[in-house]
């Protein structure tokens, strides 16, 4: 508030880092999930792998993402919160380390803003509205979004070399890059902004415990059920000799991915 009264046409940067803190997270926990996958693909029968290897990866995977989500609820529970503080905003619920701090920026409010009502009201309205502008939206800034990628491209990228090195013939490799590939960068990338956006909006707490955790399993239910509708078309489309439907299916993910976050942007800006 000083800086502001001081350099009213000053800029200042608000950079809170729950982003950061949830990508971090969710990251950490991908990898971990890549590195299950390649050890089940390699310490694991080849029956194994084809009638269970995706339930088998979907077992270990629910209980740490439920987790997971819950962490970024509350991270995003924290910009709610700072929402709610400026909105309310209260000079007499401020506190200070002494007295004599507390004597001196009151008569510092007194002298900028005329009287303490005053100030509370700028808090409330113009500052409020500079800092509303400033809080990224619950989309993943895509430099963000290529490092969640690289756990399953890495993990892909494994499988890829397995197929080269085991003597797949051309086409057996063309269908796999039209297969897996886009499910791993599209559906991956349009999953990780639900993920995050959902989390966004079922954020509020409304004091009760278990409704709280039944909407951190109603965000991890329909997260999971895009991955797996996905999931299911790959594995059609990676079994079937058709080069022509890997095509149809690389191009139907990516317009997916374009479609998915043109109405995320849309939705963030609406609410700001």
């Amino acid at each position: 508030m000083a800086f502001y009264k001081a350099n009213p046409n000053g800029r200042v940067t608000f950079s809170p880092i729950w982003i950061e803190r949830s990508v971090m997270f969710l990251s950490l926990v991908f990898w971990s999930l890549s590195l299950a996958a390649i050890f089940l693909a390699g310490y694991t029968s080849y029956d194994f792998r084809k009638h269970n290897f995706h339930v088998f990866l979907l077992i270990i995977f629910s209980a740490p993402y439920v987790l997971l989500v819950h962490f970024l609820r509350r991270s995003y529970r924290d910009k709610r919160e700072l929402i709610s503080d400026l909105s309310n905003f209260e000079l007499g619920h401020a506190s200070c380390a002494t007295e004599f701090d507390r004597a001196f920026i009151l008569s510092a409010i007194e002298d900028w803003y005329g009287n303490q009502a005053a100030f509370r009201e700028f808090v409330r309205g113009p500052l409020r509205e500079k800092l509303l502008n400033m809080i990224p939206s619950p989309r993943i800034p895509w430099c963000y979004t290529v490092l969640l990628l690289t756990s399953p491209t890495s993990c892909l990228l494994e499988f890829s070399l397995g197929l080269q090195s085991s003597g797949a013939d051309g086409h057996t490799m063309l269908i796999f890059f039209l297969s897996w590939w886009p499910f791993c960068i599209c559906w991956f990338w349009a999953g990780y902004n639900a993920i995050f956006y959902l989390s966004d909006k079922t954020a509020r707490y409304g004091g009760n415990c278990f409704y709280d955790w039944m909407k951190t399993l109603v965000t991890c239910v329909g997260t999971l059920l895009w991955l797996s509708v996905g999931g299911g078309v790959v594995v059609a489309v990676a079994r079937s000799p058709s080069i022509i439907a890997g095509v149809c299916y690389t191009f139907a993910s990516i317009i997916m991915m374009l479609w998915n976050l043109e109405l995320l942007k849309i939705s963030c800006i609406s609410c700001l």
